[in-house]
């Protein structure tokens, strides 16, 4: 049986091939995405999430990035003395991380069956 699956579209301002884009950027940002539907946080934090195993030098700049397309807000709290940026994702990175997930299904079962 032959199957097409359409995965995805590459994001705009990367020059490499999209399964590269894929692996690296679009899994981060849906898992930052999906960790601040669940609770505001700091970057540091983020970072040091046992499940993620991502270093500060890779998370910040998608932080930045998911910043600057207006996914998510930065406020800032005091916590032990010290001033903390605390991220908050928007209704506009709500929408994102459903999209990202349905996108993630596609690349699931692509992925699957190709490994069968």
């Amino acid at each position: 049986m032959n199957r097409v699956f359409y995965v995805l579209r590459p994001f705009k301002d990367e020059r490499r091939d999209w399964m590269a884009n894929f692996s690296e950027r679009w899994i981060l940002e849906a898992c930052v995405l999906s960790i601040l539907s669940r609770k505001d946080t700091y970057g540091y934090q983020i970072s040091k999430m046992n499940e993620l195993k991502v270093s500060e030098s890779t998370l910040y700049p998608v932080l930045r990035h998911l910043k600057d397309g207006g996914y998510l807000t930065v406020y800032s709290q005091i916590e032990n003395a010290r001033i903390r940026k605390i991220y908050s994702i928007t209704p506009q990175g709500q929408e994102k991380l459903n999209c990202l997930k349905n996108d993630w299904g596609d690349y699931k079962k692509a992925v699957e069956y190709f490994l069968e």
